[in-house]
């Protein structure tokens, strides 16, 4: 009937761990990506908005690592 099988346990996927194997790794914006070029800044990565980027990163992303697939299947 179609569907999918999951090789971990739930317990041992975090939502991060999703949103990575879909998306990528997360990035609040796309300025924290050390490959892109800021048109404010250019090459420059010290401007306040990037560093408050960074760390929405690191804090959404330690978040989201928290919350594990078994949760959400218990709760429907």
């Amino acid at each position: 009937n179609g569907g999918y099988e999951l090789a971990k346990d739930p317990k041992d996927i975090s939502i991060y761990d999703i949103i990575e194997v879909i998306e990528g790794k997360y990035q609040f914006n796309r300025c924290v990506d050390y490959e892109y070029i800021c048109s404010r800044t250019g090459q420059e990565k010290d401007c306040p908005f990037h560093r408050i980027f960074c760390k929405m990163t690191d804090e959404v992303s330690t978040q989201l690592k928290t919350y594990t697939f078994d949760k959400f299947i218990n709760e429907t």
